[in-house]
């Protein structure tokens, strides 16, 4: 078998061991604040303390070998791979839009098993296993951008090469809103705009998509009432108009409670009192919230190290990549990690208004605890090639 088909990529280096080892850590911090934020959560109303963190091992065991089994692919794969399996990631995203078109009753729904929580329908049920096509279809979104730019070996100049990749992030984020999902969507346009600013997109373009995109997630949102009004009740508190605590930003004022009450050391791990079902989803969308409380500001601090140490490797990767793929593909994937981690942390400390985005590798989560492996994978893959 010639070079030019082999499967895995030849052993030209090492994986980054400090990217490696830096995910492992991370991955066991996780399951320390998925326990310890959803242990009262889970005895509760889900049968036993551990239920959450049984569910995390598990996930994270299979993402530990997808991100071994892709740390071993040969990342210059995904170039093909990744335009049919983004047709199938849309595909998926389409029939959450028609089922909830159609209002989510009748047998259609219970012949793909969806699954609705709040009023949006964002999952699919196999067995006890959730899929979220969200997540896998952000990564391959990032992987087809990172085609299109490589083919671009100099800065980015034709229309048309400009309006496919925008057309890429515009229909996969159109499907997302629709689910809808405002978060997910505006942090996968965050992305694919810095790709393509990183890509050399002339400002003319940068100042259109910054303005269109915008204008566009607003429109979507106007149209939603619920998650308009979160937006209002933000901007209400951040101005000093009137605010109900209890009514309209609970959430983070909870978050904010937590993070203050934690001090420099923290009330010490399994002894926070926010995760007593005063803050809600403390285990996913509010983790760091607990986990601030708990270990304190030097513990928040030390993640958040963590968590740069991480991107900066991914970073450091794509700047040594031997071919413009590799370096797009790195970088996209880098930036992807680094908005869900800002997102997060700029939601729980008040910063911007509530979503709904996990803390890479910490949250409790399924598709999205794999596909943020598979992604560790795919650069530790890329730095085995690295110059």
């Amino acid at each position: 078998m010639t070079g030019s088909t082999r499967l895995y990529a030849p052993r030209t280096g090492r994986w980054d061991v400090v990217m490696f080892w830096t995910t492992l850590l991370l991955l066991g911090l996780g399951m320390l604040a998925v326990y310890s934020s959803s242990a009262y959560l889970g005895s509760t109303r889900f049968g036993g303390s551990a239920t959450f963190l049984n569910k995390q091992f598990v996930r994270a065991l299979l993402g530990l070998l997808v991100m071994l089994g892709t740390a071993r692919l040969d990342y210059r794969r995904w170039a093909r791979w990744a335009w049919p399996l983004w047709g199938v990631s849309l595909g998926l995203l389409v029939a959450l839009a028609v089922l909830r078109k159609m209002g989510g009753v009748g047998d259609a729904a219970d012949l793909l098993d969806v699954h609705q929580v709040r009023g949006a329908y964002r999952w699919y049920r196999v067995g006890t296993v959730s899929l979220q096509p969200t997540e896998i279809a952000k990564v391959l979104t990032v992987m087809v951008l990172a085609s299109l730019l490589a083919r671009e070996e100099t800065a980015f100049r034709s229309a048309r090469s400009v309006l496919r990749a925008v057309g890429v992030l515009g229909v996969t984020a159109g499907l997302i809103v629709l689910q809808p999902n405002f978060s997910s969507a505006t942090a996968l346009l965050a992305v694919g705009f810095l790709m393509l600013l990183v890509a050399g997109l002339p400002w003319q373009w940068l100042a259109g998509c910054g303005l269109v995109a915008p204008l566009a997630l607003w429109y979507a949102l106007s149209h939603h009432g619920h998650h308009m009004k979160r937006v209002h009740d933000y901007l209400a508190l951040v101005t000093g108009r009137p605010v109900d605590v209890r009514e309209q930003v609970w959430q983070l004022w909870q978050s904010l409670v937590a993070l203050g009450s934690g001090g420099l050391l923290g009330r010490g791990l399994g002894h926070g009192l926010q995760k007593f079902l005063f803050l809600p989803d403390p285990h996913t969308d509010f983790i760091f919230s607990i986990w601030g409380e708990e270990m304190g500001f030097l513990g928040a601090v030390g993640l958040l190290l963590l968590l740069a140490l991480l991107l900066w490797r991914g970073f450091r990767t794509s700047l040594r990549a031997l071919d413009p793929f590799g370096f797009y593909l790195a970088a996209g994937l880098s930036l992807q990690l680094a908005v869900y981690a800002g997102v997060h942390v700029a939601v729980t400390t008040g910063l911007v208004p509530t979503t709904g985005l996990p803390l890479p590798f910490i949250s409790f989560g399924g598709s999205s605890l794999v596909m943020n492996l598979l992604t560790v994978g795919v650069l530790l893959n890329i730095s085995r090639r690295a110059s």
